[in-house]
């Protein structure tokens, strides 16, 4: 039997304070603004419902970052079903450790060390590149086995989701669209 494609749903939490300017945020648990969950409140009927982007018969699971700012958007994200989609707080899914740059900005980092690369340094105090990538390489495995079960033996549901954090979204972006050649910026035109 032909089933479609499976899917990959990758969301950013919603705006922070710290989002908005500009500050590291890892392991912080830093809520979202009231704006920010005033725009998701606003553009969720556009994308979440019966026959939309994210239809909940389509939905198999959704991984979710422990950070209230992840959580608060997931729960705002699904508020008008009936129950939430089937869902899990992933610590693989969690922001970066910033260690020592946890709460500074770009600007503060490199004054205190000029030329730094969190791809190529990482963070003292935190975590590395590689204990990232580690971190989120088990999550991508337990994607690519929902989606295996999903389109080979006919188990699951067509859709997996992940709302986590920019730099566990970068990664997962690199990975899964140096797969399929996606450019690097894909945006609906929703805004979310």
């Amino acid at each position: 039997m032909s089933r479609p494609a499976p899917r990959l749903f990758v969301l950013r939490h919603g705006e922070t304070e710290w989002s908005l300017n500009g500050r590291h945020t890892g392991l912080s648990d830093i809520p979202l603004t009231e704006n920010g969950v005033n725009l998701l409140i606003e553009k969720t009927p556009k994308v979440v419902g019966s026959g939309k982007l994210l239809d909940p018969v389509s939905l198999g699971h959704v991984f979710v970052s422990p950070r209230i700012r992840a959580r608060k958007t997931f729960e705002l994200l699904f508020s008008s079903l009936p129950e939430l989609p089937p869902h899990s707080l992933s610590d693989e899914a969690r922001e970066w450790d910033y260690g020592e740059y946890e709460g500074l900005t770009p600007a503060q980092i490199a004054a205190k060390r000029p030329g730094w690369s969190i791809w190529k340094d990482g963070c003292p105090g935190g975590e590395s590149a590689e204990q990232m990538t580690q971190r989120v390489d088990s999550l991508i495995a337990k994607i690519h086995e929902l989606h295996r079960q999903y389109y080979e033996d006919g188990v699951g549901l067509r859709d997996v989701m992940v709302v986590a954090h920019v730099r566990s979204f970068q990664l997962i972006q690199f990975f899964f669209g140096s797969l399929v050649g996606a450019p690097s910026s894909n945006r609906n035109e929703t805004g979310l």
